[in-house]
């Protein structure tokens, strides 16, 4: 397992990319200016996280006794992969949202949300 610091870039990249150069092809260009941002999460610590089986997660993010994951996704229609359910599992999350660039929350599973890109703000001044 592979359990390294995570700078603010490596996770926001796709947003601030996608903000930056406008709509690439079908990916759409729906996330607002720093959503992805670790400033506005403000946790107490954030990692990157990678099995040598190939699974990982885009945010590992802990905060008093919480830890959360965040997998960010292009897709508006998000779904839930085997890398998802291995980081609930092996880091034991107590929730894991997908972050993207639809506007509907929802849930994909159990212990598993949808998150639009915009509501980013609104779950770090809940949860954070």
């Amino acid at each position: 397992m592979n359990l390294g610091r995570c700078p603010r870039l490596v996770w926001e990249g796709p947003l601030a990319r996608e903000n930056k150069t406008g709509n690439r092809g079908n990916v759409p260009n729906h996330f607002p200016p720093g959503s992805g941002s670790l400033h506005i999460l403000r946790p107490d610590a954030a990692w990157f996280w990678q099995t040598q089986g190939g699974a990982e997660l885009d945010l590992l993010a802990l905060t008093g006794r919480q830890r959360l994951g965040f997998e960010m996704q292009l897709a508006e229609s998000p779904r839930t992969t085997k890398s998802m359910r291995t980081a609930i599992h092996d880091l034991r999350l107590d929730h894991l949202y997908v972050i993207h660039p639809g506007e509907l929350r929802f849930a994909l599973d159990d212990g598993i949300t949808a998150l639009p890109a915009r509501e980013i703000p609104t779950l770090a001044a809940a949860t954070f």
